[in-house]
């Protein structure tokens, strides 16, 4: 019998399994983000945001270079996700940081590995095209998922990602924020 708890939560391996399975998803840009954010109060999706708006260069854009994930605090650090982006053609996202909030939502750390290397199965796509669009768009973006497990039970994985991008303006890395949330959908 599968147990459903913190210390045994792995999102990859119980969809990859198919305990858990992919009920809804959402991506938020543009002004629906930023509606999103602002009625998240000091959540740490509104506290990174605003850090990475801070660190906006003259040409709008913020660097790798100029992150320091610390300066975020103990209440956010542990969501922070820094992804590499490596190629184009195919683009793969490497998993430069994975907090330890993060890292119990995969079941495992990821640092150092590729995405297309995680047992994200049907996911996986979704996760792709995600990441993609935060690098096609060089702006923020949200993907709200909601799972549930073969026991019923419900709860909603929220991702943010921020662009890191160059002097030349092409995006190198991005800056996310992970955090599971209870089983109530958000408005």
């Amino acid at each position: 019998m599968h147990q459903e708890g913190p210390d045994n939560f792995n999102l990859a391996k119980d969809i990859s399994s198919g305990f858990v399975d992919v009920d809804a998803r959402r991506i938020l840009k543009g002004p629906e983000l930023s509606r999103y954010i602002e009625r998240e109060g000091q959540s740490v999706f509104r506290i990174a945001h605003a850090y990475w708006q801070s660190l906006y260069d003259a040409s709008g854009r913020v660097s790798r270079k100029q992150l320091d994930p610390i300066e975020l605090g103990p209440n956010v650090l542990p969501k922070v996700v820094l992804i590499d982006v490596v190629g184009d053609a195919p683009r793969r996202f490497r998993y430069r940081l994975v907090g330890s909030d993060a890292e119990r939502i995969y079941g495992e750390n990821y640092t150092g590995r590729f995405m297309d290397e995680m047992r994200f199965a049907s996911s996986m796509k979704a996760i792709q095209q995600f990441y993609d669009t935060a690098y096609n768009g060089s702006a923020p973006i949200l993907l709200e998922g909601a799972y549930i497990t073969r026991i019923s039970s419900q709860f909603r994985v929220v991702r943010l990602a921020m662009p890191l991008s160059e002097e030349s303006g092409l995006v190198t890395g991005l800056f996310c924020l992970m955090t599971k949330l209870d089983n109530s959908p958000s408005a």
